[in-house]
């Protein structure tokens, strides 16, 4: 499943119209613009909505919000099709989503890292030494 990225605007009669938005050459969006009857309109109103299976979801006004929405819902749908969990997407918290990855038996992360490390002191310089230490431990 994808989702689409859809643009929500307010005809002259007063009705609302859902359609597809404007892009440009260069495949960046036009903040405002819809595509009605296969001409670009601009809308001083316009506020934006995905739709992935039946699902509508506002994601709101700002155009470049919106891709950025587009893509995070987009890579939630694949993660979910490839079996990882995401717990959390909310734009609003401010946290990236966390993922939990099936666990794999054999050697925990620590003695992994450790045996990393030991390998990276034999064939590295003391200043890739130290940096990895004080990334990786």
């Amino acid at each position: 499943m994808k989702a689409s990225l859809y643009i929500r605007v307010r005809m002259p009669d007063g009705k609302y119209l859902t359609t597809k938005p404007v892009f440009s050459a260069k495949g960046r969006i036009r903040p405002g613009y819809a595509l009605i009857n296969g001409t670009a309109e601009r809308f001083d109103s316009a506020s934006y909505v995905l739709r992935y299976g039946k699902t509508w979801e506002t994601v709101g006004d700002e155009a470049n919000d919106a891709l950025a929405a587009l893509e995070r819902k987009n890579h939630e749908l694949k993660s979910v099709k490839l079996g990882i969990t995401v717990e959390s997407s909310d734009p609003t918290h401010g946290a990236a989503p966390t993922r939990s990855l099936p666990v794999a038996k054999g050697r925990s992360l620590v003695e992994s890292i450790r045996s990393y490390m030991d390998e990276v002191k034999a064939h590295k310089s003391k200043k890739t030494v130290f940096a990895y230490t004080e990334t990786l431990l």
